[in-house]
Order: structure tokens, then C-alpha cells, then sequence
């Protein structure tokens, strides 16, 4: 395809830069999408594992008074 009349030209490049920064600004909002939605679940799973660790404690016993009675059963 020959484009002769310059008028016709200006437009078609025009219309090319404006489908191009259309489509990479598209792409731009897919990938901020996606990682606030990445960041989301990660910030979810951090409240999960603090409020188990707050529950649990560090191994997962929980309330460490049951220790007690093997620390003074030698005694």
C-alpha cells in the first residue's frame, strides 16, 4: 500500500501513535492491577499469620504454663 497524499500519511501515523500509547497505557493499568491485587493478598496473609502467632505463639502451643510442671518435676 502506497500512500501518495501527505494528509493521508500524517493521519495513519497518528493513528498508529495514538493505538500505541492507548495499548501501553492499557498494559500500564494491567500490571498496576495486578500488583496491588498481589499486594493485597500478601498484606491478608501477614494479618493471618500475626493473629495465628498472637493466638498460638511462636511453636504453636499457645499458653506455655503446661511447661511448668516439667521444669519442677525434677525437684
Amino acid at each position: 500500500m502506497t500512500i501518495h497524499d501527505p494528509v493521508t500519511l500524517a493521519l495513519s501515523i497518528a493513528a498508529f501513535v495514538v493505538s500505541f500509547v492507548t495499548a501501553a497505557f492499557t498494559v500500564n493499568r494491567y500490571i498496576a492491577a495486578r500488583r496491588r491485587h498481589l499486594a493485597a493478598l500478601q498484606w491478608q496473609r501477614t494479618l493471618e499469620l500475626s493473629e495465628r502467632l498472637a493466638k498460638y505463639g511462636k511453636y504453636g502451643g499457645g499458653d506455655p504454663s503446661h511447661l511448668e510442671s516439667y521444669a519442677t518435676a525434677d525437684k
